[in-house]
């Protein structure tokens, strides 16, 4: 039997939350990345954290780098403290504007 990362399709795919996921990636929350001061919240950032320090674990324990997962750590991580852990995740897009308008790089 493969492994469950290795199927086509999800196995959260059938689930109410696997049709959350899946509307979040197929244009459903455009309107947040676009006005992040506007939706309610499906998945706040506080949760991106959890899933990415996973992520991250899995990945130091299998000597796998993942170093953009990394940045995207950060990037939550500073969102996070910037605009509450709370919010979206979406809101991770009004923290990239505001750093590109202050000319970070990141």
């Amino acid at each position: 039997m493969p492994e469950p990362w290795t199927r086509a399709r999800p196995r959260w795919a059938g689930t109410a939350g696997g049709a959350q996921a899946r509307a979040s990636h197929e244009g459903g929350k455009r309107d947040e990345f676009v006005d992040p001061d506007a939706p309610a919240v499906a998945f706040s950032l506080d949760l991106a954290a959890k899933d990415m320090g996973l992520i991250l674990d899995l990945a130091d324990h299998l000597g796998v780098a993942m170093p953009q997962a990394r940045v995207n750590r950060g990037i939550i991580d500073e969102a996070s403290a910037h605009l509450g852990p709370d919010r979206d995740f979406s809101a991770v897009a009004a923290l990239l504007r505001e750093l590109a308008k202050e000319g970070a790089t990141t």
